[in-house]
């Protein structure tokens, strides 16, 4: 009779050297969350994002899927001492985030599309509306990354092409204790 196999005993040579890569990055990143201060670590964590992004096989079938019109988020590791939280978010085409702002540092990179990134600057916030005009917007392309420290940062994200686009987010903290981790959403 044939044995039973444990599916985690069983992956493909490339399923195992993209574990080992994803093993190594949260490793790395649980690192400098316990040596660095959070206003350090965001700056530190595109660097060892990017080998992240040359392996487009990392994802499970179902954590590329769309289920609707508004973005999905899968979770690929949360850090069992809350220091951090690393998710996949699959962005439909033409859509866009709301402008927002992060209770924590985050690092983001594009696995797959590309990612426009808008940024803006606090304009006023009374009576809980809060008003940000736009200083910049940033075309990622599949393989860029770029951070935000934990200081005010505002920006809207927004996939600017005809088929889906998959970034990498790397968030401060735990995912699900947090919430979506969004600090303040403004107007412009």
């Amino acid at each position: 009779m044939d044995k039973l196999i444990n599916t985690g005993e069983c992956l493909s040579r490339g399923q195992a050297e993209s574990y080992d890569l994803i093993s190594d990055f949260c490793k790395s990143v649980g690192d400098l969350a316990t040596n660095y201060s959070s206003a350090i670590i965001a700056s530190k964590v595109p660097r060892l994002l990017t080998p992240l992004l040359v392996d487009n096989d990392f994802l499970l079938p179902e954590q590329r899927l769309l289920k609707g019109d508004d973005y999905e988020k899968y979770e690929i590791f949360l850090c069992p001492n809350d220091l951090f939280s690393v998710l996949a978010i699959v962005w439909p085409a033409g859509i866009y985030s709301p402008i927002h702002d992060h209770q924590t540092w985050c690092a983001f990179g594009v696995l797959e599309g590309e990612i426009e990134e808008s940024k803006y600057a606090l304009v006023n916030s009374q009576n809980n509306l809060c008003k940000a005009n736009l200083t910049e917007s940033v075309c990622h392309q599949k393989g860029a990354v770029t951070y935000m420290s934990s200081e005010r940062n505002i920006h809207r994200i927004h996939n600017p092409g005809k088929d889906p686009a998959i970034s990498i987010h790397v968030y401060g903290g735990n995912y699900k204790k947090i919430g979506a981790n969004v600090d303040q959403i403004y107007n412009t």
